[in-house]
């Protein structure tokens, strides 16, 4: 009976090295790697040939590569042992030999801890191997997606832009620690380029999520377009993908709102993802617990499992992945974009909403000029101006790449001095006190508009549906940093803009226009709120939108105390 062992990493390895066709293998003697060597001695896929010396095996696997015409695995056990393979890693990285370098080690928390044979192993020259990673020890589901993902990586590394030899560092925890009969199956990724052949599409619901992009240009905005009309694919968009092209439907506050249970009817069997950080929680949750293929369109070919759902990446631009889709598939009908466009339809937007930054956004996003620029701070800024329709002539930015709050003003400001259209900043008052700075700088022109919602706090944190507003007035101390900052007026005055303050619903409705008229001086405009408005005015406009099942309605309208009651009894 084959036998693998039952160390999860290991089972991992074994079952992506088949999957990748890496099935030749060069052992050498010891303890260390054991799991590893007894499954695959014992899978009749495999290989093996024995050779004591490392540095000769390395060679050694160089000669089998060449004559096998394909990648072959080295392992060794741990310490000094895996030393010896550097000069015939080097080799192999200049000539371009595929070797999948397997170096077994211990657990990551007792090296260079005096423990011995707990060397570091992932101190190899960066000319021995194209790519090298450390597999997880896995205790959990999540330790498992990770620990494929980084098998993924490196195999796929051995022929990208060319080839050559890759490291895989396997940490176990036992020498031997039991045995399997059978191997589970893991999930394997390619990678595709214009070389390759595409897999087909078939009859499969696809979903286009198009993150942060700038604007499309004509060719690109037709490749997509007809792309979606062929396989009948909604186009999720939001303010950051700059996308309006066929079948969009900028959905996340019908996506926000919806339970699991109910996305279940608008997930696709296939996701298409392009561009960067998509920015909205919503449905960045519901593509996490959902169930469909994950095809990511890329330049860079990276592998980026955002959903730990990815099976196929493609190096290629946008425009010449959805153009070789579109002239070899048929158009169908399968209402799939009908039922997303109908069910965004729906939207509803109450009139009575408190002076809030839902408030602002509702009444200022049809006053934004066709043609200007806006930035959004992360988080609030997003998520209120996403309720919202801008008109598709608007360009739409946001430093989500890494999703921090400092530089906002900054990256807005470098913009509006190199354009000659109105450019909008919308930022909360953590993030505009944190690059204050930036207000002052000496190229500003008169076409910089500011909207500053100042609820005195990082507001963020206090929304209704946020962990640390369970803790309530306590989370305002250190969690939300309350109370910091004071106003914008005296500094904003100090060098130049003019400067506008709101506190009253009247005001802004006096104001709200002044925005978008010509001024001799760049505009502020702050706008003086409260983080429980800004709470309900998020909470008003989900609640008006819900898309839930029954149950989850009635529970919501439950007290509380009927609600801790109710997950005792069914335990969750």
């Amino acid at each position: 009976m084959t036998k693998y062992s039952n160390q999860k990493n290991v089972q991992v390895l074994v079952s992506l090295l088949k999957q990748h066709g890496v099935v030749t293998a060069v052992i050498s003697p010891g303890s260390r790697n054991m799991p590893l060597v007894i499954s695959l001695e014992n899978d009749p896929d495999f290989t093996c040939y024995s050779v004591v010396d490392e540095r000769s095996a390395a060679y050694f696997a160089i000669g089998v590569s060449k004559s096998v015409g394909g990648p072959v695995l080295l392992s060794s056990t741990s310490a000094q042992a895996t030393r010896n393979y550097i000069p015939g890693m080097t080799e192999a990285f200049y000539r371009g030999t595929p070797l999948v370098v397997v170096t077994a080690d211990y657990k990551p928390s007792i090296i260079g801890q005096g423990v011995m044979q707990a060397i570091d192993q992932m101190s190899i020259p960066a000319d021995s191997a194209k790519h090298s990673v450390r597999l997880p020890v896995v205790k959990d589901g999540d330790d498992e997606k990770y620990c494929a993902r980084l098998v993924n990586e490196a195999l796929l590394a051995l022929h990208h832009h060319g080839s050559g030899p890759v490291h895989i560092d396997l940490p176990t925890e036992e020498h031997w620690a039991g045995a399997v009969a059978t191997l589970p199956n893991f999930k394997k990724i390619d990678r595709y380029t214009l070389e390759d052949r595409f897999p087909e599409i078939g009859d499969r619901k696809v979903l286009i999520a198009v993150g942060q992009h700038d604007p499309f240009t004509p060719a690109e905005e037709n490749a997509l377009a007809k792309f979606a009309r062929t396989y009948d694919a909604p186009v999720y968009a939001n303010h950051l993908s700059n996308y309006h092209g066929a079948n969009a439907v900028h959905a996340a506050l019908l996506v926000e709102n919806m339970d699991q249970r109910n996305f279940a009817s608008y997930q696709p069997d296939v996701l298409i993802t392009i561009g960067g950080q998509i920015g909205d929680y919503g449905i960045d949750d519901r593509l996490k617990h959902g169930t469909f293929e994950h095809w990511r369109v890329h330049l860079d070919g990276q592998i980026q499992d955002t959903y730990g759902k990815l099976t196929k990446v493609f190096e290629c631009s946008s425009s010449q992945f959805f153009e070789r889709y579109a002239h070899s598939g048929a158009p169908r009908e399968s209402r799939f974009f009908e039922r997303w466009e109908k069910a965004n339809a729906r939207r509803v937007i109450p009139q009575e909403l408190p002076l809030s930054h839902a408030y602002v956004a509702a009444h200022l996003a049809p006053r934004i000029p066709r043609g200007s620029v806006m930035h959004f701070a992360i988080l609030s800024s997003l998520r209120n101006w996403n309720f919202f329709e801008l008109d598709p002539s608007v360009e739409c930015y946001s430093n989500v790449a890494a999703f921090g709050i400092d530089g906002c003003m900054s990256t807005f400001i470098g913009h509006s001095v190199a354009s000659n259209e109105l450019c909008y900043l919308v930022i909360g008052d953590l993030s505009f006190f944190y690059d204050m700075n930036a207000l002052g700088i000496r190229h500003i022109g008169n076409n910089a508009r500011i909207i500053l919602i100042n609820n005195r706090g990082g507001g963020e944190f206090r929304l209704y549906s946020h962990a640390a507003d369970q803790f309530g007035e306590d989370a305002n101390v250190h969690i939300a940093a309350a109370g910091h900052n004071g106003e914008a007026g005296d500094w904003a005055r100090s060098v130049g803009w003019e400067y506008i303050a709101i506190r009253s619903k009247e005001e802004f409705d006096a104001a709200q226009d002044s925005l978008a008229l010509p001024s001799d001086r760049p505009m502020l405009m702050e706008v003086f709120t409260s983080m429980n408005d800004d709470s309900t005015g998020v909470r008003v406009i989900r609640e008006a939108n819900t898309i839930e099942s029954l149950e989850r309605r009635i529970a919501r309208k439950l007290p509380p105390e009927v609600k801790r009651a109710a997950k005792a009894i069914l335990g969750r």
